[in-house]
């Protein structure tokens, strides 16, 4: 997943193509990664989440479909043992049925992703992350989001001024994207 600013709900219409609210509703395993010294194995997730509304999308961009598959953390199992949450402190542990924001862009390869691994917004109070603890905000674009309805989503979005060197370079994938502003940012203070 790459890492893109999301401090701003700017940030987030800077580098998103759409945002959605979404609910999961199947969840499989992902790739597996065998350690060959101890044979303890990772697992990711693959979960597919259903399009309940397409709150905002930026002008010309590609939309996702009806229902989309992300790859997001999964367990660890040591050799033997039972599988174990990979347990992230600043990432959400999604559970079917649960219902989230969530920033997407699609790459040009045509798969989707989510401008940052901390970008998905849950719309219930009780989501946790992997480690247990209650979901909170880690910036201001994201509890922003938090507890709207798909109406005042659409409204914040709305009103959110895009990054002006973001827009000029919007036909790149979102990684190009951000790599084009941090390097006009850095002539420019040079000049």
């Amino acid at each position: 997943m790459p890492s893109l600013p999301n401090n701003t709900v700017s940030d987030l219409v800077s580098y998103a193509d759409a945002i959605v609210v979404a609910t999961v509703v199947n969840e499989r395993e992902g790739a597996s990664d065998v350690d060959p010294g101890d044979g303890s194995s990772y697992n990711s997730r693959v979960l597919t989440f259903r399009v309940d509304h397409r709150v905002w999308s930026a002008e010309g961009a590609p939309q996702p479909s009806a229902n989309f598959d992300l790859t997001t953390f999964g367990w660890n199992q040591r050799k033997g043992g039972d599988k174990e949450r990979s347990l992230r402190s600043d990432v959400i542990w999604y559970e079917k049925g649960q219902q989230f924001v969530i920033p997407l862009s699609r790459y040009d390869d045509g798969s989707l992703a989510i401008p940052s691994v901390d970008s998905i917004v849950p719309t219930s109070a009780t989501a946790v992350f992997g480690s247990g603890e209650p979901w909170t905000a880690s910036t201001p674009a994201l509890a922003a989001l938090a507890a709207k309805t798909p109406n005042e989503l659409s409204t914040v979005l709305a009103s959110a001024a895009p990054d002006p060197i973001a827009v000029k370079y919007h036909d790149l994938n979102p990684s190009a994207r951000y790599r084009k502003v941090l390097a006009e940012r850095a002539s420019s203070t040079i000049s």
